[in-house]
């Protein structure tokens, strides 16, 4: 498997369409009501997977109501970045809860495939020499082993006035495809636990 740049932002290029869920999630007990007026940043060596990054989590969060940024414009470059400029980012009151999403690993798992027979369709029919000439119709498919590739992401979001851990989630991506369709799932998977966690606006029916 080619690994791409998506990987510095724990992304892989594969062949299969991306699959994310939430392994396991917090919220904080105490808070209620949903958020508004959120920065989202993306840790990445890669700059253009972190601004496709944010800019997609932002349009989902606006699309619930909720007025978000990416942090490339306040933040030009996140590599190393001084935590003093994002103090100053958020020392302005511009913005109430800051989201950060950061790879934990990439986990790569040989899965074996064993050898199986299988039955051509319209095999079951009548007959001695039926049988013998339907014989032929069975499949055989020999063993092989495949690579499955699992990508960690934490995704935390904080209340910038007291600092305050509000809600984390560890995401798993299983077999990441094209830098947007593996973005593209890691953020549903995302807001879908937000939402149920009562982080967003309830929805107007």
């Amino acid at each position: 498997m080619k690994i791409t740049a998506l990987l510095l932002f724990a992304l892989l290029l594969s062949a299969c369409a991306s699959t994310t869920r939430v392994d396991v999630s917090w919220t904080d007990p105490d808070h209620q009501g949903s958020i508004d007026d959120v920065l989202v940043v993306g840790i990445s060596r890669e700059e253009a997977i972190r601004h496709l990054y944010e800019q997609q989590f932002s349009l989902a969060l606006r699309k619930h109501g909720i007025h978000a940024s990416p942090s490339r414009e306040p933040l030009p470059a996140n590599k190393n970045a001084a935590i003093s400029k994002l103090e100053k980012t958020l020392a302005g009151g511009q913005y109430r809860y800051l989201l950060i999403t950061h790879l934990i690993s990439v986990d790569k798992t040989q899965v074996h495939h064993p050898a199986r027979t299988t039955l051509a369709p319209g095999f079951a029919a009548g007959g001695m020499y039926g049988y013998y000439g339907r014989s032929y119709q069975y499949v055989y498919q020999p063993a092989y082993s495949s690579e499955q590739v699992d990508v960690k992401l934490e995704t935390s979001l904080y209340e910038v006035s007291n600092e305050k851990l509000l809600w984390s989630a560890k995401s798993v991506t299983m077999d990441p495809a094209s830098d947007s369709e593996t973005i593209e799932s890691v953020i549903a998977a995302l807001i879908e636990d937000m939402n149920k966690s009562g982080l967003l606006p309830k929805q107007k029916k």
